[in-house]
């Protein structure tokens, strides 16, 4: 774990709160990262249509009115407007907090929150809780009864996770990433099924993570050549086609 850390936690917001949304605004995160690792279908297509979509929206964050990011009330419009809900979503906010005690009671391990941890000016992950005395990290998910049972028969390992929802899989290798911790536990929970509590073991895995570093700046390479693109006005011409 980084030497740091508790130092880190102390000064970051904590999540989903207007701050926390500010420190990630403009940033590729842990939870869309995966997004990144997908190419596109032709031979040579370096970045999936999704890819290019995520980084878009990233490049459109940073375009944002400071005042705008400034003022709660019009962020808060803003987030309205930008940020996807669901019923299910909601739910999965609401029992976060259980699942974390849960799993605390039932690993004996501490676990300590934390806000958006960051690594570069245009990354940061928000792991869902801190093992600090094991140097571990945690990544849940609170699904209905019908995913989380999918997820009792399918997800035994790193690798299922992987072949199933790679984009929780990278989302842990970035909570490692962010945290230096050695593993990062996946946590599916449902209080409706006989069993609620699914944790699959993620092992640091320094390929994989170079792997996302290297798509990671990758991306901001593009985003940049975006940020270019809005400086040119309407002399369309003069500029370089993505």
């Amino acid at each position: 774990m980084r030497t740091n850390i508790q130092e880190i936690i102390d000064a970051q917001p904590t999540q989903h709160s207007l701050d926390w949304y500010r420190v990630r605004l403009g940033k590729f995160t842990g939870s869309q990262v995966g997004r990144l690792m997908k190419k596109g279908r032709g031979k040579d297509a370096e970045w999936s249509a999704d890819a290019i979509t995520y980084i878009k929206k990233r490049v459109a964050e940073r375009m944002l009115n400071p005042s705008v990011v400034m003022l709660d009330d019009l962020f808060e419009e803003y987030l309205l407007q930008h940020t996807p809900t669901s019923k299910a979503m909601a739910w999965g906010n609401e029992q976060e907090m259980n699942a974390r005690g849960i799993y605390a009671k039932t690993t004996s391990r501490k676990v300590t929150s934390c806000g958006a941890i960051e690594v570069s000016p245009y990354f940061a992950s928000s792991p869902d809780g801190l093992c600090i005395q094991d140097n571990g990290t945690l990544e849940i998910k609170c699904p209905d009864n019908d995913t989380h049972t999918l997820y009792l028969i399918d997800v035994h390992s790193a690798e299922d996770l992987k072949a199933v929802r790679p984009e929780y899989y990278w989302q842990c290798i970035s909570h490692m990433m962010v945290t230096d911790a050695d593993w990062c536990d996946w946590v599916s929970y449902c209080p409706f099924n006989q069993k609620p509590l699914r944790i699959v073991r993620i092992m640091r895995d320094p390929e994989a993570e170079a792997q996302l570093r290297e798509r990671i700046d990758a991306a901001e390479v593009l985003a940049q050549e975006m940020i270019e693109k809005t400086k040119c006005g309407q002399n369309i011409s003069s500029c370089h086609s993505l």
